[in-house]
């Protein structure tokens, strides 16, 4: 008989807290739907209208295919607009990112004081993306939490949990390793996850603000992604209270699973959030 992921996660993950410096690079969540032919900015306006008290910096982000006509001497080189459009809004500190196409909305963020924040701002953008761009079905929704825990000098035993730690946990790995990345996918009874893990000798696996400098120390990747995906004929009811239920019930088996990822004593160190 297989034993339910997220019921032994809620058995042995340690309890939920807040932290004050939690080792977040970034958190996403992606509604995927069918794909919304038409979408022109004229019909996103509304949608922007209505969340740019929010996210007040909008950018149009559109691909270039390169077009060759014509052969040998004749040949003409022409760039064209592909279908792949995205717009983005952001908000006044560059942290809350929104992004739209054709086939998706998401909702990132490189900081937050509390997952109610991140929910209440999911709700707010479903509701303004129903009432104006009027989607249809929705296709696949997910979660995804990546963590960089970063320090020189850390024994990596004193974070990680000696489980998913592995052979980095014995001495001569550990002091002669600067590289190490698993991935595992994961079942639950409605939903898959991936979790990716690792040692990295420097850098990052998010792309940095434009204004900071790229990291050069060493850090841990906790990167956990929960997904479901609803093929025809059980579409994903795309509203507000759905989706949001969706997501609520995601990110507490994703922090489940950073914690019990990581020691008592690392989770200590990151303070207690308001």
């Amino acid at each position: 008989m297989s034993m339910n992921l997220v019921t032994w996660l809620h058995s042995e993950a340690p309890p939920r807290r807040v932290y004050a410096r939690p080792p977040l690079a970034l958190a996403l969540c992606q509604i995927r739907y069918a794909t919304r032919f038409g979408l022109n900015d004229l019909v996103i306006a509304p949608f922007q209208a209505a969340i740019e008290y929010d996210y007040p910096s909008p950018s149009r982000h559109e691909d270039i295919a390169a077009i060759q006509i014509g052969s040998g001497g004749n040949q003409i080189d022409l760039t064209v607009p592909s279908p792949g459009v995205m717009w983005k809004f952001t908000d006044e500190t560059g942290d809350w990112t929104v992004s739209l196409t054709q086939d998706f909305l998401s909702l990132e963020t490189r900081s937050y004081a509390d997952f109610d924040d991140f929910i209440v701002r999911l709700g707010r953008l479903m509701t303004a993306l129903t009432e104006t761009v009027k989607l249809g079905v929705g296709r696949r929704i997910g979660l995804r939490y990546i963590n960089e825990i970063r320090g020189s000098g850390i024994d990596w035993r004193d974070v990680i949990t000696p489980e998913l730690l592995g052979v980095l946990a014995l001495e001569p790995f550990r002091q002669n390793c600067d590289h190490a990345y698993q991935v595992l996918t994961l079942r639950t009874p409605d939903a898959r996850v991936n979790l990716q893990h690792g040692l990295f000798p420097n850098g990052s696996t998010v792309l940095p603000k434009s204004d900071v400098p790229p990291s050069t120390e060493p850090f841990y990747l906790v990167d956990i992604d929960m997904f479901r995906e609803f093929p025809l004929p059980h579409a994903l009811e795309m509203t507000s209270p759905i989706v949001s239920g969706y997501v609520d019930s995601f990110h507490a088996t994703v922090s489940e699973l950073f914690r019990w990822a990581t020691t008592d004593a690392y989770r200590s160190s990151l303070g207690e959030g308001s």
